[in-house]
């Protein structure tokens, strides 16, 4: 695929992307911290701009018939930022020897003290056939870095038992679409963040997120959720089709009792 390499165009050659944010009331939740569903969003939105500035962006892969995924995503966090609170986010490649791209993350407060820290693992696939494509068919220098974000790298989560009746079925809506023409990864978050006891979510901070995303969920499916609680602070929560039970996204999460 010489192709690949031959549309590359970086824009500027920026090792780490590091960008200011201020957290806005309307990807708060109702305790005044961000919610977890927008956090991710953040990470998407500087996963795509420095993967643009790296001539990779979703643009650049779109006219040539290619699109990123996410497969893994895994968060340590030590606090949510707040409503109004400055926020420094950043992002880069790390150097990896397999056909993905793991890809890192720090947030920090306006101390410098790093409050999140994430690693994820992307693939690039043919808008056609769905099938991945290697990385280095793209681009022959992505800048890794060796530094890691300190946190637990992206790995399986452990398959649960789902129910013979679905709890609920809801339809996949036009909202729920992404430019992939998928479900964006986003709302697999929101969806199982709503499955967690109003209760617990209340007393309760979340500290650690792994995330597997398994297959893509289309405009018209009907997806179900089923959360079990493996402890008193973690819970599996899997978003699933009706249909032959196909898996769409796993997740794990760790919490901890507030103060």
């Amino acid at each position: 695929m010489e192709c690949g390499r031959k549309m590359i165009k970086k824009e500027k050659y920026l090792p780490f992307l590091v960008e200011k944010f201020r957290i806005p009331s309307y990807l708060a939740d109702f305790k005044s911290q961000l919610r977890l569903d927008s956090l991710f969003m953040l990470l998407q939105e500087m996963s795509n701009k420095h993967a643009s500035l790296l001539g990779v962006g979703w643009h650049n892969l779109q006219k040539n018939g290619f699109f990123w995924v996410i497969t893994k995503m895994s968060l340590k966090i030590v606090r949510m930022p707040l409503w109004t609170e400055n926020i420094t986010l950043k992002t880069w490649v790390r150097i990896s020897d397999t056909a993905t791209s793991p890809r890192e993350f720090e947030i920090s407060d306006e101390q410098g003290n790093i409050i999140i820290a994430g690693s994820s693992v992307w693939a690039i696939l043919d808008t056609k056939s769905n099938r991945p494509q290697r990385i280095s068919n793209f681009d022959s220098n992505f800048l890794q870095q060796e530094y890691e974000a300190d946190c637990d790298k992206p790995r399986k989560v452990k398959q649960i038992q789902l129910p013979e009746t679905p709890e609920f079925l809801k339809k996949i809506e036009l909202a729920d679409i992404d430019m992939n023409m998928h479900v964006n990864n986003t709302h697999y978050i929101l969806w199982a963040i709503n499955t967690i006891p109003k209760n617990f979510y209340m007393t309760h901070s979340i500290k650690e997120i792994m995330v597997n995303f398994i297959s893509q969920a289309r405009f018209g499916e009907y997806y179900s959720v089923h959360t079990e609680e493996i402890s008193d602070t973690e819970f599996i929560s899997t978003i699933y089709s009706d249909q032959e039970k196909k898996e769409f996204c796993r997740i794990h999460s760790k919490w901890v009792k507030e103060v």
